[in-house]
């Protein structure tokens, strides 16, 4: 298979976003965004033709003041977006690319594993809006999370994809792709993640 990046410098975050949602949709994509002072998670919603932007719980945009890094994730697209001196540097990566018009495209041969699942730190308790809960825990501040509670806790669900070495011939993880938050078992009832 064919793992693509598609990457552009000089692109602030709103404008990476708009041209990503703009080839490949990313309406209702998750939006992890880190701060210096603060760690936010959203989902991508429209807001009028061509516009889109991580928005909370309420509805409410974010406030992308001071934001350096930011990952933008669908099951079939992840935005990566990091702040630099100028402007920004955007990465789309996925097995079919979007065609992002001005933006270089490197395609890498890999293979892909079965998904991968991170147990995310924290319960999930009660909603806060629709298909919102609260994720809780004792070592950091309360963080509103984009899907409707269930079960206790989340997992964040990503794919890796392995490449081999064409001078050496050593296969190795060579790229890992966020694809959705999801519900994790219940203790004792098996692995059904």
């Amino acid at each position: 298979m064919t793992l693509v990046y598609e990457s552009r410098s000089g692109l602030g975050l709103e404008a990476a976003l708009a041209e990503v949602h703009a080839a490949a949709g990313l309406g209702g994509a998750v939006a992890l965004l880190a701060a210096a002072d603060r760690y936010l998670v959203g989902r991508v919603e429209e807001r009028g033709p061509g516009a889109v932007v991580p928005a909370g719980a309420r509805g409410r945009d974010l406030d992308l003041e001071g934001v350096f890094d930011a990952r933008v994730f669908t099951p079939g697209h992840e935005l990566r977006w990091t702040w630099t001196e100028a402007g920004g540097r955007a990465l789309l990566l996925s097995e079919s690319g979007a065609g992002l018009p001005g933006w270089e495209r490197v395609e890498l041969e890999a293979e892909a594993l079965g998904p991968t699942t991170y147990l995310l730190l924290g319960e999930l308790e009660g909603p806060v809006g629709a298909g919102w809960s609260r994720l809780t825990s004792g070592r950091t501040r309360v963080i509103e999370v984009p899907i409707a509670a269930t079960t206790r806790r989340l997992l964040l669900r990503a794919l890796e994809y392995v490449a081999v070495d064409p001078e050496h011939g050593n296969a190795y993880v060579c790229e890992e792709r966020l694809l959705e938050l999801a519900f994790a078992p219940e203790p004792g009832r098996g692995d059904e993640a």
